[in-house]
């Protein structure tokens, strides 16, 4: 897509590039598209404006005697996807994107009517990795389909008939571009990412398939159970994700107690929800399976109401490290580093945890599951002992 970009605007086109986050941008341009561009030579020829959201490239040696101008749109600000006179339209991150149904209602129209007035129809380039084929009730209800746009887009575009949208590799069937059709990529690297994605994700990071509903995350195959040897715990930490309700429909604060031992195993030591709605009673729940277990960490959902548990932890004690986290990616996202970490056996459980603890991580597919309390609870300690203790950075994934 970069590549291409370059190409585009080298040629004197008009593009808009669309993306998920205003900083995302900026990290493109000065991660990807400059090393890029500076590799093919060509480098001088690009000046970024950050204040006017805006790529130029200064070459006019081209059919249309003109500098290439970029417009970045963010889809944090759907509002300001305003526009006209595009030759290319590349939209990244699709998957994502396109769920707006703002960023549709302003995007479509923008192909209409380019070619009478430029001789050239505008063309659509839109790429990311595949979203699956349906897509959340909450989200359904914005667009009244629950049918994925990017899939649907995909479909539309397997016609002759479309003349916006068309699919790259016809002769080949249409095959979608994958992990190992990236020319910048080593071998080693493919391996690495191979290895880290769950196996039930991989059709779609890697190949780049539209799957149907995943369904389940974790295979029973996946999880080992052992009684946990206390004295061979290096390290003891508890996650927590907190739902201040009391309503018979609404989730359940959860805590997930686990430790990991010098071979790097993570062990889920303990589990415990209940519903309440007095900030006491439920720090008085967290402190009471820090000390059973001596943990050295607590780690809590600060969004909201819940930067209030936070506080009022660190106001009440001094024997345990407090850390809010803030998330900013969905749920299944933030489980996946542990979903591969349950794959290659290095979480394990101790005996007799509690049923619905098992249930629940056993259905978790993170489209509209009803109960999914302990499986944020879950990653946060995992990610937390993976860090801080086994010295790997997860990134950001949350």
């Amino acid at each position: 897509m970069i590549y291409g970009l370059i190409m585009f605007l080298m040629d004197g086109e008009y593009c808009l590039w669309g993306d998920t986050l205003s900083t995302n941008i900026k990290k493109y341009y000065d991660r990807i598209f400059m090393p890029m561009a500076m590799k093919l030579g060509i480098g001088h020829l690009f000046k970024y404006y950050e204040k006017a959201g805006m790529i130029m490239c200064l070459n006019q040696k081209n059919d249309m005697n003109r500098p290439g101008i970029c417009d970045l749109r963010s889809a944090a600000i759907p509002s300001n996807w305003e526009g006209e006179g595009y030759g290319k339209i590349i939209i990244n991150e699709g998957g994502i994107v396109l769920q707006d149904p703002m960023i549709q209602q302003a995007v479509m129209p923008m192909f209409l009517g380019q070619e009478a007035i430029t001789g050239r129809p505008t063309q659509g380039w839109i790429g990311g990795t595949p979203k699956g084929k349906i897509i959340k009730k909450s989200q359904a209800v914005k667009i009244g389909d629950n049918t994925a746009p990017y899939y649907k887009l995909y479909m539309d575009a397997l016609s002759d008939d479309n003349p916006i949208f068309c699919l790259p590799n016809k002769a080949n069937g249409h095959k979608p571009y994958t992990m190992y059709d990236n020319i910048f990529a080593t071998n080693n690297e493919r391996k690495i990412v191979y290895n880290s994605v769950p196996k039930v994700f991989r059709d779609q990071e890697i190949h780049g398939l539209f799957t149907g509903n995943v369904g389940a995350v974790i295979e029973a195959g996946w999880i080992k159970e052992k009684f946990v040897d206390m004295d061979k715990i290096e390290h003891i930490v508890i996650g927590v994700d907190l739902a201040i309700s009391v309503k018979d429909s609404a989730d359940y604060s959860a805590i997930v107690v686990c430790g990991n031992d010098s071979a790097g195993n993570i062990y889920v030591i303990d589990t415990y929800r209940f519903k309440s709605s007095s900030y006491n009673v439920i720090c008085e729940n967290i402190i009471k399976m820090a000390r059973q277990y001596g943990a050295e960490d607590i780690v809590v959902e600060a969004v909201q109401y819940q930067a209030g548990i936070v506080d009022k932890l660190i106001r009440i004690t001094n024997d345990y490290e407090i850390i809010g986290v803030r998330p900013t990616k969905d749920k299944l996202t933030r489980f996946l580093p542990t979903a591969q970490k349950y794959e290659v056996g290095q979480i394990i459980h101790n005996v007799n945890l509690e049923k619905t603890f098992i249930t629940e991580l056993l259905n978790f597919s993170g489209i509209d599951d009803s109960h999914d309390d302990y499986i944020d609870a879950l990653a946060y300690a995992t990610k937390h002992i993976t860090e801080k203790y086994l010295g790997i950075n997860i990134g950001m994934v949350f």
